[in-house]
């Protein structure tokens, strides 16, 4: 019996794998996948095979922030003048956890989240979000550029394709209702 290879070659991202799926159900085979790297390692005739002077070479002193991370703060500070609300705290959030600040009030909670978001200066330390993070921040006081305007006005002028209908709806979800 003779076995048929296909060989689905291209550039990353360009839809190999799926492809080779496809196949694979198609004619009742399996998928092997490799990389170039896996190909050349017992070939000395390739003519593509990466010399040892252009392959990467790559070190790396210590771990300082790991892809799943989201969040790490180290040692960082925070005084008003004589008042110190916090010293040398250090805190690692990695994706898919969630965090609460608790604490009393003046204790410096607000302080830190405004810090996190570079809004307020650390005095000491290091705070750093993963690479893939979004940050988004609801302050305790909410100033509007038109305090005149009522929510529904609001949101018609924020968001120009919305129906009025549209607005009070959103806004009904978030229990403003009436007045509001």
């Amino acid at each position: 019996m003779k076995n048929n290879v296909i060989a689905v070659v291209g550039p990353t991202a360009s839809g190999k794998t799926a492809l080779s799926v496809n196949l694979a159900e198609q004619f009742d085979g399996e998928v092997v996948s490799f990389d170039s790297m896996q190909l050349y390692r017992g070939m000395d005739i390739a003519t593509a095979k990466p010399t040892k002077a252009k392959k990467m070479d790559a070190r790396f002193a210590s771990r300082e922030f790991k892809g799943d991370e989201a969040l790490q703060i180290k040692g960082v500070s925070k005084a008003f003048g004589e008042r110190t609300l916090f010293s040398d705290i250090y805190l690692r959030v990695t994706g898919g956890e969630r965090i609460a600040f608790i604490g009393d009030n003046g204790t410096g909670k607000t302080t830190l989240l405004n810090m996190i978001m570079q809004l307020e200066p650390l005095d000491a330390g290091l705070i750093r979000t993963g690479p893939a993070i979004r940050s988004a921040y609801l302050p305790q006081i909410i100033r509007f550029d038109h305090p005149e305007r009522n929510l529904v006005d609001t949101m018609l002028y924020a968001k120009k394709n919305m129906t009025a209908q549209s607005a009070r709806n959103r806004l009904a979800a978030y229990q403003f209702q009436g007045e509001d």
